[in-house]
């Protein structure tokens, strides 16, 4: 039997969560049987001998009654455990504060579980909640799956008080009739405590672990976050082989390794490629493209997708709303298996050429055009950039180098200098830029202006392009270092010039855009040591 999608997503996300964190004031534990009164011995008095215990007869244990609001500790932490994922139950402290160790633990926690009653009537869990995405707004988003579970049987309540302080969360449906709040890489679901039932919407705290497991699936499901998932649970799997792989043995070697080069420096970045290298190891060992984002997977998403109601649509001219043409499945799969020959056999579709797919893609899974044409550019966005202003933590400070993409005023530029001019800075030096204009038609890359619209730019590759700041470095780290994101994220240049930082280009794409200009100065007949030395003095 063909998997679904669902299935498929599942098996990863059962893979990937491992720690739970519960803040629960009714916890308990199985207690074993009840103490009775405890009574002063008396000196004086001898003591009567015991009676033979009757082997055939135990004495019963005793019933310990809970309150409804009680939360089984024992069968929770199991109902994990059984599932691999370590849970811990935080109580509650007299004169303390739930909050603080809650919300710390919380930072490596998978899944975060709540009960609405923390000897009041929701402050504490919704401060909690507050905190919680308040701290993943400034760290740039994180996925986050909270749980409000509780023994208030009105659940409408709960999430309308809740949704008060996350006004960036939408009300929406859970599982099996429960409530939600979603947005995002958020999810916050309410479940009643109880025995589990569909008919009541409760669940036992033997049954929540799958229950959640299953959430999650909503939370992050889909191709690319499929991949996602399945990369970070490889080598969170095999985190202690690397450790094992880089024992402490080595560091005498690669002291010497450092000893021996020219510049020892070097060393340091030869770490990081290090361990780099064993991470991509792990992941092409693991074949997770085609695990995750193979044409088995793709066609099961495809078939749950159109399963539900969903549809996907080629535009029949370009760039037009007008008279989409539907696809099936098959024609689908006949795209991605063989690219844009496969338009020659849907009927509808005007075509000009083998090169036309692309200008046809916008409503595959939009509603329009623009919306469509928006989920591409934050596609081209991710995939040439690696790391932005809007998701950078605010105390972070950029590294100027090779393709770091600045802005002054209204205009837009793209760091060529080669890395090594970029390091072991002791003096004010020349950085070398090479001019972005924005073209909506043919650009480059994709990039955020700083209320967050999408900016499409063109470099310029010709050596008149280029344009020249000199920077002073940072005395400790002796590169050129942004203020803080907080602060602005700025270059400032000896002459006063501020160059804001935008984003970071992936290697590959600044090593691209600096061959460009690399090409367009030799065909002027200047090689690079040359125009090196004439733009870093001026000449």
């Amino acid at each position: 039997m063909e998997q679904t999608f669902t299935q498929f997503s599942r098996e990863v996300v059962a893979n990937f969560l491992q720690t739970v964190v519960v803040l629960d004031d009714g916890a308990y534990m199985d207690p074993g049987e009840e103490i009775g009164e405890v009574v002063e011995p008396n000196e004086d008095e001898s003591v009567p001998e015991e009676a033979e215990a009757d082997a055939a007869e135990p004495a019963p244990a005793v019933a310990v009654e809970h309150s409804a609001n009680a939360l089984d500790a024992q069968a929770l932490i199991t109902s994990f455990a059984e599932r691999g994922l370590v849970c811990g139950v935080l109580l509650p402290w007299k004169d303390g504060d739930p909050a603080a160790a809650t919300v710390l633990a919380s930072r490596r926690a998978d899944i975060v579980i709540l009960d609405w009653q923390l000897g009041d009537e929701g402050e504490k869990a919704t401060g909690i909640i507050q905190t919680l995405l308040e701290q993943d707004a400034a760290s740039g988003g994180r996925l986050r799956l909270v749980v409000v579970y509780t023994a208030k049987p009105d659940l409408e309540p709960i999430r309308d008080a809740v949704g008060k302080v996350a006004p960036s969360l939408t009300a929406t449906d859970g599982l099996n009739g429960a409530l939600a709040l979603a947005g995002g890489h958020t999810r916050i679901v309410f479940i009643s405590k109880g025995k589990t039932s569909d008919i009541a919407k409760t669940v036992s705290e033997s049954d929540l672990a799958e229950r959640l497991i299953t959430e999650f699936v909503e939370l992050g499901s889909g191709v690319l976050a499929n991949v996602a998932l399945g990369g970070i649970a490889a080598i969170r799997d095999e985190t202690h082989n690397v450790l094992a792989r880089f024992h402490p043995g080595l560091d005498a070697p690669f002291l010497t390794h450092r000893i021996l080069l020219v510049t020892p420096d070097d060393a340091e970045g030869y770490a990081v490629d290090l361990l780099t290298s064993e991470f991509q190891s792990i992941l092409h060992r693991r074949n997770l493209g085609r695990t995750h984002a193979g044409p088995e997977v793709i066609g099961a998403a495809l078939k749950e997708i159109t399963d539900g109601g969903g549809q996907f649509r080629l535009m029949s001219q370009k760039n037009s709303d007008n008279a989409p043409v539907a696809l099936t499945v098959d024609q689908f799969m006949k795209l991605i298996e063989v690219g844009p020959k496969g338009l020659a056999e849907i009927q509808g579709v005007q075509v000009g050429g083998a090169n036309s797919l692309p200008e046809r893609i916008y409503l595959l899974r939009a509603e329009t055009v623009a919306a469509g044409l928006a989920t591409h550019r934050e596609f081209a966005r991710v995939s040439a950039n690696s790391r932005e202003l809007a998701t950078a933590p605010p105390e972070w400070r950029a590294r100027l180098d090779l393709g770091s993409v600045v802005r002054r005023g209204d205009d837009y530029f793209v760091c060529i200098q080669p890395s090594c001019d970029a390091l072991r800075l002791t003096e004010p030096t020349q950085f070398i830029f090479a001019s972005l204009h924005k073209d909506e038609a043919a650009f480059d890359l994709v990039v955020q202006d700083p209320a967050g619209a999408e900016i499409c730019l063109k470099i310029g590759p010709k050596a008149s392009n280029i344009v020249t700041a000199a920077f002073a470095p940072d005395g400790a780290s002796k590169v050129v270092l942004s203020s803080p994101c907080n602060e602005g994220g700025a270059f400032t240049s000896i002459a006063g010039e501020a160059f804001a930082w935008v984003c970071d280009l992936r290697t590959s794409i600044a090593l691209r855009f600096s061959h460009r200009i690399a090409n367009d100065l030799s065909r002027i007949g200047l090689d690079e040591f040359e125009w090196q030395r004439r733009f870093s003095t001026g000449g």
